[in-house]
């Protein structure tokens, strides 16, 4: 119907079609692939700023460092470019000179944005948000929670995402829900509403992850439209507190050294706010909490980090350290929260009896506090085991500072839900890997600075029926045995200063279905047995099944 519209197409003739969705592209694309977009280069960026203010002509060399200056902050945005040189040349037919003018705009860059600048720039993203789809608009404005150019993990993200309900939630099973959840980003992404990046994990770890973020100006639209639709709410230290703030669903409270706690509703045991019965996501940082948080039934999502407190609070122990006590003052649970996030738990008879307190949990933060007392029987490992709805533990382990005291746990409770484990300074025993193994559902395992006894690992003891990815960073084992049949569906092997370990045991190159290894900080033994297994792969199975990637690399 669109072809029948244009003259027959003869050479010279180029029909040009743009569109915010990249699909559009991909489904009447001709001869080429679509052309994807991207942010302006910092060079590229100054040539279009210098053709929009000197035209055919080049800028004084006295002006180049601050103009420079002035379009970094434009974070290679194209429209930010071209309105702040409009700006410029507007303003610049005036009587200042011109260098203290460039100055002025440099210092007060962000008001000059925001006094002739912004609400062009919010007509243009108002008609992208108006293009989305319902269900991907909060889903965007999810990103004004974070601050400004902050990259988060787009599993984190999903994640999130899934846990406070912004998903569809009648999606039939949870493997359609992850699906669903990867669709509806890439919807984001391809509308170039989000951008994807790749960065390091840690200083440590060489290994990069993917990322998501907003540019500053999708952040600053996303921000005002929280606002006026009551999406979330941020409250800093020093903010001064209205029983209003908790008729917003979501809450994020960034506090220095609990002082919210003497004017915050939330946390004043005296008191409790109607409004945040109805909070269905909660951040806090350097919060003191009470209790009362057990009232909050709606609650979806918990993060707390406690890191920034210099102290204490009785009621805080109570919750985190004495449960009996919590247990004889609430008879509630949360019954709606799926993501609980940088919590401390330590032994006590009762610790069973608080985790039934979150009865859908499925993603799970921690760190597991060795007992200072050591109990009389070894079975005292959390019995994570109660929450049979949960499928992502992420734990630290940390010991007591009492090792003479403490014996290790023979019993581990993991629930046969459990997809994802990852676990750091912890005993690799015989039991743990016992218990690790038996879990049906396990897809992804990770060992961080853990041990394993007499530095060797027999892996062919053991059947990992559906893990899918292995990871072992400052790994100590110097021996590891596995047959074919230990990972039957493992795709991916990551082994990072792992500085004992000189050889991948040559049973990898019978698991079909591994897709790449990646080795980071290694010996060069462990990168040779490798690129023999590589050789192996492909003489059996063609060049493209199995990658190698090595990367720091030490005799």
């Amino acid at each position: 119907m669109l072809i029948a519209c244009f003259p027959k197409i003869e050479r010279g003739n180029r029909t040009i079609l743009t569109s915010r969705i990249s699909k559009v592209g991909s489904q009447v694309k001709c001869r080429t692939d679509p052309h994807h977009l991207q942010v302006l280069t910092p060079e590229k960026s100054w040539d279009l700023f210098e053709k929009r203010v000197f035209g055919k002509g080049s800028c004084p060399d006295e002006l180049s460092d601050i103009g420079h200056q002035i379009v970094e902050k434009c974070r290679g945005l194209p429209l930010t470019v071209v309105l702040i040189a409009g700006v410029i040349v507007r303003v610049r037919k005036g009587k200042e000179k011109e260098k203290g003018l460039w100055l002025k705009i440099q210092h007060n860059l962000d008001s000059f944005i925001s006094a002739n600048i912004n609400l062009q720039m919010m007509k243009v993203m108002q008609l992208s948000y108006d293009h989305l789809p319902y269900h991907l608009k909060p889903l965007l404005l999810y990103f004004a929670r974070s601050r400004k150019s902050k990259r988060t993990p787009v599993s984190k993200l999903m994640q999130l995402w899934m846990a406070e309900g912004l998903v569809d939630h009648d999606i039939p099973s949870k493997s359609s829900l992850d699906e669903a959840t990867q669709s509806y980003l890439d919807t984001l992404i391809s509308s170039s509403l989000i951008m994807v990046d790749h960065i390091k994990k840690s200083e440590s770890f060489s290994v990069t992850i993917k990322v998501c973020y907003v540019h500053d100006v999708v952040h600053d639209f996303c921000s005002e439209k929280t606002k006026n639709e009551k999406f979330f709410k941020l409250i800093n230290s020093g903010a001064r507190f209205h029983d209003s703030d908790f008729l917003h669903r979501r809450l994020t409270i960034h506090s220095a050294n609990g002082q919210l706690n003497k004017r915050c509703v939330l946390f004043n045991s005296k008191k409790y706010s109607v409004g945040s019965k109805h909070l269905i996501s909660l951040k806090v940082s350097g919060l003191l909490l009470s209790s009362r948080i057990l009232k909050l039934s709606k609650l979806k999502h918990v993060k707390i980090d406690m890191s920034s407190l210099e102290e204490k609070d009785k009621d805080w122990d109570n919750i985190m350290h004495q449960p009996n006590r919590l247990l004889e003052a609430e008879n509630s649970k949360l019954e709606h929260l799926k993501t609980l996030s940088k919590v401390d738990i330590s032994y006590t008879g009762a610790t069973s009896n608080v985790l039934e307190k979150f009865p859908n949990l499925q993603h799970l933060d921690c760190i597991i506090k060795e007992p200072i007392d050591p109990p009389t029987h070894r079975d005292w490992f959390p019995k994570f085991d109660v929450l049979n709805k949960l499928e992502s533990i992420i734990a630290i382990y940390e010991n007591s500072g009492y090792p003479d005291k403490m014996r290790q746990p023979n019993e581990y409770y993991f629930p046969n839900s459990l997809k994802e484990l990852r676990l750091s300074g912890f005993s690799l025993r015989p039991d743990l890997l016992s218990a690790i193994a038996a879990l049906p559902q396990l897809e992804i395992m990770e060992f961080v600075s853990c041990n394993f006894v007499e530095d060797k690992w027999d892996a062919s003891e053991h059947i990992y029926q559906r893990l899918k990815t292995l990871s072992m960073r400052v790994v100590n084992h110097s021996e590891w045995e596995v047959d074919a049949e230990t990972f039957p569906k493992l795709e991916e092997l990551i082994l990072e200063h792992c500085y004992k370990l000189r050889e991948i045991p040559c049973a990898f190159m019978d698991i079909h279905t591994l897709k790449s290894i990646h080795l980071i900080n290694i010996r060069r033994e462990l990168g040779d047995s490798a690129i023999e297994i590589k050789k192996q792969v492909v003489d059996y199975a063609g060049e493209g099944r199995l990658q190698v990637h090595i990367e720091d690399v030490y005799e």
